[in-house]
């Protein structure tokens, strides 16, 4: 890895960067790290179902127990010798637990158990370099400076270091797609695709990074170096172990070369790449596999209608247009640069700050033109065949701004209007830009993810894989299915007894839970929470389904009102008795036929009652009445069987029915007659 030094590099035609200075990096590491699960409350981090809670009065040992059962306290820790504690709770979340606990008169103070940390640092060796993402007042490049004066990288990586959900098109020199600290985050096409820009039916491969304007191909190999510079800002691999780190740790840049190795271009080839940008979004629509929501636009020249129509054409397909205000250090409502001046709905427009949070010397403003500041002086960042180097300009302070958007997509679903109102209502408010932007302040990317409006899950399913009731010792696997907010999912799974809700399963990536009650209860409910998984607070919805658990029948009796054997045509009247289990019972009757069982319930053609296959269970009474009629043409006693079954428990009785045949035989038997002599009258 080298640094690469470079001469003056002025404003030629399209770009707005300024000179390059040589500087090398120093190693930091990350440090700190949380202790079990934490939530979001009151806007920061705090472990969840815990408290630190002090007692009006610590000598009634009593009233604590008392409060400290109804938080289902697991844990109450000491913490010191003025009476404050920790408390844990098994099933309460943390604030559940506050509004509990805040409710009691004997509670002086309730408070949650913040997470105290160093604020997440990435292992880039030249990160204590990029004072833009974390000034502290010391670091070399730059001069030193004042000490958060900077966009607050590290805060907003306690929430998120990106994603790959989203694209950005770097619209500028091209992006050397083969530096080490690049390749990751770079984007690669899916599949093969074809686009016609320029009157030209373009076919792009399937690995390749994005578009060359210049030679209508899909290789937008950086030939100079500004483009690469605005990547490395954007998204240079964090924790990574090399060189930078980006706004981005993990993110998916989209190369759009539209100018030279000469640092220039022309309108219309920039129009071509953001054509690219929208046809190939459309083109993998279906799998969000081209994504592009931001564009970024470090380059100026003039007006142009086409570009404008190009611009609102782009806001049509989604994206921000994040444009560098200029550098030649005018007020660009008198004198407008373009494409940053252009007024259309999706352009946010961007001066550069200093280190000492004061307007570069170079950078152009606007109290009615430029939206916001970001660091753009000195600014370290990666530049072809593996090298790094410092560049000034609000070409810099573009893609800082760049990637907070890119940033924000990555953990909340926001519109393009949605996305540009939270970088500009979360920037920090300072002196130096109050009158020469629109915002008068500087970009805090903290605060634009942090007061992200986060969506939330809006329906969730819950099923278990067998139906109530069941008996004890059952195990039932239930699956939660989520819908709307923004996966992946974590689920937190309950029961309910009855009486009390206790916690089955913490937060976690599983939307099923394998339940095997020790317990009959018919009471019983099962419960899960579902919350988006870049959501550490408290849940965003919850659904319960009851479920018995019962124990089944210990034993039953089934008697005939009549003795066996009947005559054809004679009611039999069966009573079943079941015992132990759990009433009401319900009841299932069944015939034997000489070969399967048949369940009685209508008319059948040999009985008053009809028999039917696949027997069912039901709430009908525990007696049942079967009266035979049918002659049966065969000389053999037949015998019926009748079955009761109870759970598992079936129970068989027997009645023999002898057949009356039409010769007068019973049972096959013929009666003797007695013969009579037959008497004449006279």
């Amino acid at each position: 890895m080298s640094f690469h030094v470079r001469g003056p590099a002025w404003p030629v035609v399209a770009l707005t960067t300024f000179a390059a200075v040589f500087f090398l990096g120093f190693q930091v590491s990350s440090q700190g790290q949380g202790r079990g699960r934490v939530v979001r409350v009151n806007g920061y981090d705090a472990a969840e179902g815990e408290v630190l809670i002090k007692y009006r009065d610590d000598r009634v040992a009593a009233n604590h127990a008392d409060i400290e059962a109804a938080a289902d306290a697991d844990v109450v820790e000491s913490l010191d010798r003025r009476g404050g504690r920790r408390m844990r709770s098994r099933r309460l979340r943390t604030t559940e637990l506050m509004a509990l606990l805040a409710q009691d008169p004997d509670v002086e103070f309730v408070e949650p158990n913040y997470v105290l940390r160093v604020d997440a640092s990435p292992n880039d060796p030249s990160f204590p370099s990029l004072w833009g993402l974390f000034n502290t007042g010391l670091n070399t490049v730059g001069g030193g400076g004042v000490a958060g004066a900077d966009i607050d990288a590290p805060g907003a990586w306690d929430i998120t270091t990106g994603s790959r959900a989203n694209v950005v098109a770097i619209v500028d020199t091209g992006v050397d797609y083969n530096h080490p600290d690049l390749a990751a985050n770079m984007w690669s096409a899916p599949a093969s695709f074809q686009v016609t820009v320029g009157g030209m039916t373009i076919t792009c491969q399937a690995g390749t990074h994005g578009f060359n304007a210049i030679t209508r191909t899909c290789d937008p190999m950086d030939d100079q170096y500004h483009g690469t510079h605005v990547a490395g800002t954007i998204g240079a691999s964090g924790n990574n172990g090399a060189g930078v780190v980006g706004v981005n740790w993990t993110a998916s840049m989209m190369g759009i070369k539209f100018m030279g190795a000469s640092g220039s271009g022309y309108t219309s080839d920039a129009v071509l790449g953001l054509e690219f940008a929208m046809q190939a979004k459309t083109v993998f629509a279906s799998t969000r596999g081209a994504n592009v929501r931001v564009l970024s636009n470090s380059w100026g020249g003039g007006s142009s209608q086409s570009l404008v129509n190009a611009i609102n054409a782009a806001n049509g397909s989604d994206m921000l247009f994040v444009a560098a205000a200029g550098n030649n250090g005018t007020n660009n409502d008198v004198s407008p640069h373009f494409p940053s001046s252009y007024s259309t709905p999706n352009m946010v427009a961007v001066a550069s700050s200093d280190n000492f949070d004061q307007r570069s010397s170079f950078s152009n403003y606007g109290a009615s033109t430029v939206h916001l500041a970001a660091p753009g002086s000195a600014i370290l960042s990666t530049l072809p065949g593996n090298s790094y180097g410092v560049l000034y300009g609000t070409s810099m302070a573009t893609p800082q701004v760049s990637g907070a958007a890119m940033l924000a997509l990555s953990m909340c679903q926001l519109t393009t209007a949605q996305l540009k109102s939270l970088l500009l209502g979360s920037v920090d408010p300072l002196p130096a830009f109050s009158g020469i932007t629109t915002t008068g302040g500087r970009l805090n990317v903290r605060a634009a993810v942090q007061n992200c409006p986060y969506p939330k899950v809006t329906s969730v399913t819950l099923t278990p894989d067998v139906a109530s009731p069941k008996a004890l010792g059952t195990t039932v696997t239930w699956t939660a299915v989520a819908g709307g907010g923004q996966g992946p999912f974590e689920y937190r799974w309950y029961v309910w007894d009855g009486t009390a809700s206790t916690m089955v399963q913490n937060w976690s990536s599983s939307n099923t839970f394998a339940w095997t009650p020790g317990t009959a209860n018919p009471a019983y409910q099962v419960m899960v929470q579902v919350r988006s998984a870049w959501n550490t607070g408290a849940a965003e919805i919850s659904v319960s389904k009851p479920f018995a658990i019962v124990l089944y029948a210990s034993s039953v009796t089934l008697t005939p009102n009549l003795t066996a054997p009947q005559a054809p045509g004679t009611p039999v009247t069966w009573t079943a008795s079941a015992a132990g289990g759990q009433a009401p019972y319900q009841y299932r009757f069944l015939v034997w036929g000489g070969s399967a069982w048949w369940e009685a319930r209508a008319t059948h053609p040999m009985l008053d009652v009809q028999f039917f296959k696949n027997p069912r269970f039901s709430a009908a009474s525990a007696t049942i009445t079967i009266t035979t009629f049918a002659l049966f043409a065969s000389t053999f006693l037949l015998t019926q069987y009748f079955q009761f079954t109870l759970g598992y428990s079936p129970v068989k009785a027997g009645v023999m029915i002898t057949p009356r045949l039409p010769s007068g035989r019973v049972g096959g038997f013929r009666p003797r007659r007695r013969r009579s002599r037959r008497r004449r009258c006279c």
